[in-house]
């Protein structure tokens, strides 16, 4: 998949497809696990803003809650006339927390009641006071400074073969420590302060070299699959999760392990005499030997429950629901993650309602008219839209399987749409010439694909949307490919053939 140009995602977003696609026939057993409590608690941030007329547009303050699944819950309040504002939300376990504007990353526990003063005229001094006081402040020093950058990844990806760039990223962790050995010397912060900054770090290092191999680390001649050795961090990665003080920045790399355990076992097999079966025992079997604490194992068996409801496999969910309940007791893990389920179930359940609210947000944007033209055109008939772009491989890849979808549905009621998005017009010609493709082609100029992309939450390509006959949306994915037999089966059943 590629990612729109203009995207904020990261890297991580490819490793993330990888495992995605071993969720078809992957599955995981691991042993009960202990947890932390079952309750969340209140949590407080409240603050005063000097200097307001310094930044005349920051109307509000914001903290972002990311969960397990690298979401974001975002809660605002509008600051007051005399600079005040207050924030209060549920914790289930310590974390890091992102405060907006100019304050950044901080640390909470759940019942903290955490103030802070802010100048706007002085945005680099942020004064803490209430709970967590001192390690906030020592926190602000090292994200502030340089103690904290460190390039793994400036102008270095796509130079080396695995082993050198491995090297090349040992050499840059090392440098981030004796910068925190710096910062230790000059700031003396707190027990708790020193583990987040060495998760920080390691962190950084683990994703640098977990995406390498999907990203850049395949060159001409050379297998995707990195040599043994390379690998020889694996079983550092779970050190970095504890559920006393969580550095949210790891659960970037629970996908990113997830496919490295695959690739690493794939390089001793031989792929096509390895059946479903085989495929899971060998996947579990890795998981269960190599992962040795118990919180990161409940978190990696979260991470593919949660990709599972991002493919609306809604019956693999809910036929392996029992066995979660049972292996994953941590709330701050299985409450975002039933909440999920929840709500994929009511727009599966009742789709006019999610359509609706993917359709409004169509409304205001040069998009509309691009989504109005294709409903009315195609009244009354399922609808299976294929979003691209001339520049991305990726989806051009997918066109064989779109060819034979359409023959394969040739004289029923379904229409094949193309949306072209973010490309120049000529090249679209070209492509479509080259193509040969049936169905109904559309191209959006910058202003209606960012329309587009912003109405149907599209952050990277080729991106797919499924609409039944009564003009409501009923899936929208990046995983809805045209090759994959269970988009099949949904276009059957949405056609009433199945």
């Amino acid at each position: 998949m590629h990612k729109i140009k203009t995207s904020e995602q990261t890297k991580m977003n490819t490793a993330r497809l990888f495992y995605l696609c071993l969720l078809l026939i992957l599955s995981f057993g691991c042993t009960r696990q202990q947890t932390t409590g079952n309750r969340a608690t209140r949590t407080v941030i409240s603050g005063q803003v000097k200097n307001l007329s310094v930044y005349p547009n920051a109307k509000v303050f914001t903290v972002e809650i990311i969960d397990f699944r690298g979401e974001k819950t975002i809660l605002s309040d509008i600051i007051k006339s005399d600079g005040t504002f207050k924030l209060e939300f549920e914790l289930y376990i310590a974390q890091d927390l992102n405060i907006e504007p100019i304050v950044g990353r901080i640390i909470a526990h759940p019942g903290d009641s955490i103030h802070l003063d802010v100048d706007f005229k002085d945005i680099g001094n942020v004064k803490f006071s209430g709970d967590a006081q001192q390690s906030n402040q020592q926190l602000q020093k090292y994200l502030n400074s340089n103690y904290s950058v460190g390039e793994f990844h400036a102008n270095e990806t796509g130079k080396h073969d695995f082993m050198s760039y491995k090297i090349f990223c040992d050499s840059v962790r090392n440098v981030l420590f004796n910068k925190r050995n710096d910062y230790i010397k000059e700031v003396k912060p707190d027990a708790e302060v020193r583990k987040w900054t060495v998760e920080f770090i390691n962190i950084k290092y683990y994703e640098s070299l977990l995406m390498y191999p999907f990203t850049n680390g395949k060159k001409e001649n050379q297998n995707v699959i990195p040599p043994a050795e390379y690998y020889n961090f694996l079983d550092r990665v779970g050190e970095v999760y504890n559920n006393v003080l969580l550095n949210t920045y790891g659960y970037k790399l629970l996908s990113g392990y997830s496919a490295a355990i695959w690739n690493k076992k794939a390089k001793s097999i031989n792929r096509e005499r390895v059946n479903r079966d085989s495929a899971q025992m060998l996947f579990m079997n890795e998981i269960i030997n190599t992962v040795k604490i118990d919180i990161f194992k409940q978190m990696l068996i979260g991470n593919f429950y949660y990709n599972l409801l991002n493919m609306n496999s809604l019956e693999l969910f809910e036929n392996k629901r029992a066995f979660f309940k049972e292996n994953v007791q941590e709330p701050f893990i299985k409450i975002p993650l039933e909440n999920y389920y929840q709500s994929i179930k009511r727009a599966t359940e009742n789709p006019k309602i999610a359509s609706d609210i993917i359709l409004q947000k169509l409304n205001d944007t040069k998009g509309k008219d691009i989504m109005d033209s294709i409903l009315i055109n195609h009244k009354g008939k399922v609808i299976y839209i294929d979003c691209w772009a001339t520049w991305c491989a990726p989806c051009k890849a997918e066109m064989p399987y779109s060819k034979e979808l359409i023959k394969k549905y040739e004289g029923k009621d379904i229409a094949f749409v193309f949306i072209c998005l973010d490309s120049n017009e000529k090249n679209w010609k070209l492509d479509l010439s080259q193509l040969q493709l049936a169905g109904s082609h559309y191209f959006c100029s910058a202003e209606q694909s960012m329309g587009i992309r912003k109405g149907l939450g599209i952050e990277g390509i080729p991106f797919y949307v499924l609409i039944n006959k009564q003009g409501q949306i009923t899936e929208s994915s990046s995983f809805l490919r045209p090759g994959t037999p269970d988009t099949q089966k949904k276009i059957d059943k949405l056609l009433g053939t199945k």
